[in-house]
């Protein structure tokens, strides 16, 4: 079971992420733009106010073909594995059976 560890960051570490003043960004989190104790707001609050190259690798990130819920990853070779395991598996069957059939 894998460790729990706790991340931290700062008003200041959004600035640089962001490309704004640490000010501007506290500005933000006191109007209510994000919250910094939430970090699905704090993911979106970079998504929409990020600097351009920031955006980019968020949507590169998010569009990437190899995530486990892609419909062409994981989840499908194992669901075709399994099919093509039952197959196999009512092959054998039906050659057993038709044995059993000639030998009686």
């Amino acid at each position: 079971m894998a460790q729990e560890r706790e991340f931290m960051f700062t008003y200041t570490t959004l600035a640089e992420l962001i490309g704004l003043t640490r000010n501007a960004v506290h500005q933000h989190a006191s109007r209510g733009r994000f919250d910094p104790t939430d970090l699905a707001s704090v993911c979106v609050y970079l998504a929409r106010y990020g600097s351009k190259e920031l955006k980019v690798e968020i949507i590169k990130k998010a569009l990437d073909v190899s995530r486990p819920d892609d419909p062409g990853g994981w989840q499908a070779k194992r669901a075709r594995k399994k099919k093509a395991t039952a197959r196999r598996t009512a092959a054998a069957k039906a050659k057993k059976a038709t044995r059993k059939r000639r030998s009686a």
